[in-house]
């Protein structure tokens, strides 16, 4: 079936070259670039590739029922999870996929490097990694961080926070950390920088925004269906895009694209049989190039390079605006947020386990933007002076204007969040917090 040419020894250049079939030796060629449609359909090795596939779905089928039935054995009866990784792109990605989902939750690894910025692109980056949430399954992200030196990892919290634990209803969320003491670096030198200001730093309001249930997961979704029978045929319904340099990987497709994660949950069905995909349709959630999700509690605003972009959160309990917002007059239920640095995450969160910025009496207010070593030294995103510490936190200029009656006090917080003797004058519900002369990340305002 084969053929002469798509036979034996077709791979000698990976170092496969002693094949026989005499000797009952034929090697399963892994590469994931020999999977990807572009190369395997016009490929005279297409049919032993696509036997290839079979063979490794059955394989991991196998594999994975053995080790099931001797954990069972033992009296576990938790949640088993098979595998956190993908296989190539489109058949080989699915089939991969469809093994995994045989289980009890799919979860996934991904990364996000480069002088860039996730916001640039809605869905894009680390948050794609939802392109491979199952119906009907659980979903979680078990490694996950912007790798220093990227400047942006803020905006990583914020939007896996928002839109895969929120909108998407993703269920777990690990960020990848590495050997670190507990508490916060003193300098900036691990490529996994998790307890660093610029990260954990936004947690405070994150954790609550996510614990609280603030945004809400969507009824919307957008389907692509999956025939796994058809996978080892060459047919999928649709074409599939992954691009992939080791850890960091970006999932999309020509019929929901990475973006509909913007607007809703974005969901893979294993079917009994083979249908096409209906694409989705972006303008029903799009007005003046801004994506809104479903539920009308986020907004995506696109960059126009790989330093623009930004998203805003309105709901009862948190409201935000992340990204490169500068001069943008943003309103939102209770507060309108007028950031004038040129990047930063401005979060407004009630305090309480179940407040909302209309009732609580205290609200926190996060500013981060970035973080740098003493002499660490950036040319066009790439680090070329690591620096050492102490390090240096950009502050952030951003106006605030509440939208509540009353006239509260607004303490200025150290960097653990407990009050200094401090104040920030309020004018008619007007806050004008500058990080240049407060030395501060976090203020409260109580009423």
């Amino acid at each position: 079936a084969w053929g002469e040419k798509g036979g034996l020894n077709a791979y000698v250049g990976e170092g496969l070259g002693d094949e026989s079939w005499a000797e009952g030796r034929i090697y399963p060629a892994g590469n994931p670039w020999f999977f990807g449609p572009g190369h395997m359909m016009k490929s005279p090795t297409k049919q032993r590739l696509l036997d290839t596939i079979s063979f490794m779905h059955d394989l991991q089928g196998k594999f994975y029922d053995r080790f099931e039935k001797a954990i069972r054995d033992t009296g576990y009866e938790g949640v088993i999870m098979t595998s956190n990784w993908q296989a190539g792109q489109a058949f080989s990605h699915f089939s991969n996929l469809h093994a995994d989902s045989r289980f009890d939750i799919i979860d996934r690894h991904n990364y996000f490097n480069g002088a860039g910025s996730m916001l640039a692109r809605p869905g894009g980056g680390m948050l794609s990694s939802g392109m491979q949430q199952v119906a009907g399954l659980p979903f979680m992200l078990s490694e996950w961080i912007h790798v220093f030196p990227n400047e942006y990892g803020v905006e990583g919290p914020a939007i896996l926070g928002a839109y895969g634990m929120g909108l998407n209803g993703w269920d777990v969320s690990f960020i990848f950390q590495n050997m670190d003491s507990g508490e916060f670096r003193k300098e900036l030198k691990d490529a996994w920088d998790f307890v660093a200001p610029q990260v954990l730093g936004v947690f405070p309001a994150v954790a609550r925004q996510v614990y609280r249930g603030d945004v809400k997961e969507s009824d919307v979704t957008f389907v692509r269906k999956v025939h796994e029978p058809s996978l080892v045929e060459g047919k999928l319904g649709f074409e599939d895009m992954v691009e992939q340099g080791y850890d960091n990987k970006e999932f999309s497709s020509d019929v929901a694209p990475a973006s509909t994660l913007a607007m809703g949950r974005g969901l893979v069905e294993f079917t009994d049989a083979y249908e096409t995909s209906e694409k989705v349709d972006m303008a029903k959630y799009t007005r003046e190039g801004v994506l809104h999700s479903s539920t009308e509690e986020l907004a995506w605003t696109p960059g126009a390079s790989a330093h623009d972009g930004h998203i805003a959160i309105d709901t009862p309990g948190t409201q935000a605006v992340v990204g490169f917002a500068s001069g943008v007059v943003t309103e939102l239920a209770d507060v309108t947020i007028t950031l004038e640095s040129n990047y930063a995450a401005v979060y407004v969160t009630a305090l309480s386990p179940k407040g909302t910025l209309a009732s609580d009496k205290n609200l926190l207010v996060t500013t981060i933007a970035r973080v740098r070593n003493t002499g660490m030294k950036m040319v066009v995103g790439e680090m070329v002076a690591r620096g050492e510490g102490p390090m240096l936190v950009e502050p952030v200029k951003v106006e605030i204007q509440l939208n509540r009656k009353g006239s509260p006090k607004v303490y200025v917080l150290d960097h653990d969040g407990r009050r200094t003797d401090k104040q920030v004058k309020v004018n008619n519900g007007k806050i004008v917090l500058d990080g240049a002369k407060t030395h501060a990340m976090y203020y409260e305002i109580v009423y």
